[in-house]
């Protein structure tokens, strides 16, 4: 359960968080031992959600996909459902009660198109560098004047790396610039 991509937790019949796993804390930004032992009320941003929540499973009624908005450690909140039964002991006393908390499906669609946005974006500057990449063998391959070519990558590379470039060489310890570019051909030199 400590490695469950769900977030778990038990609650005692006053709210205290008896046990937490990774995927319930961690999301919140805190470590474990700053979220076990305290009210779980700290954590929501309307406390009352707990007080409801723990009539309910007393009373023996689900507590199926319940909206809550908890507070992160850095103080923005997080939109969540809350799943919950109770552990009754044979007397019918509440023992604990079983946390179950996942995003909001809006919530979740949200974080899968920013992702999607990311690794498009990712996409987009990988085939940039590809095609610069393939440019400049182009250019290199075109010609013997290994200074003018030097001239042309550099160049070539200023819409990707900024405004102004130039290539430097070692040679026994000295630095040879063999190229400078600049977006303003007047400015290059």
């Amino acid at each position: 359960m400590e490695n469950a991509p769900v977030g778990m937790h038990w609650l005692d019949a006053d709210g205290t968080l008896l046990w937490a796993n990774r995927a319930d804390y961690a999301p919140l930004g805190y470590a474990q031992h700053e979220y076990v032992g305290r009210s779980l009320r700290e954590f929501h941003v309307d406390p009352r959600i707990v007080d409801e929540l723990l009539t309910r499973v007393r009373a023996g009624v689900p507590v199926e996909r319940l909206p809550a908005t908890l507070r992160q450690r850095d103080g923005t909140p997080r939109e969540v459902e809350i799943t919950a039964s109770a552990r009754l002991h044979d007397d019918g006393r509440l023992h604990y009660v079983r946390c179950f908390i996942q995003e909001t499906l809006e919530r979740a669609s949200q974080r899968i198109t920013d992702d999607r946005d990311v690794l498009l974006r990712e996409e987009q500057r990988a085939r940039g560098r590809l095609a610069l990449l393939a440019r400049a063998s182009e250019l290199l391959s075109q010609s013997f004047d290994y200074e003018k070519e030097l001239a042309d990558v550099t160049g070539l590379a200023l819409p990707l790396l900024g405004d102004f470039g130039f290539l430097e060489l070692e040679d026994n310890e000295r630095i040879l610039r063999f190229a400078r570019a600049h977006g303003d051909d007047a400015l290059a030199q």
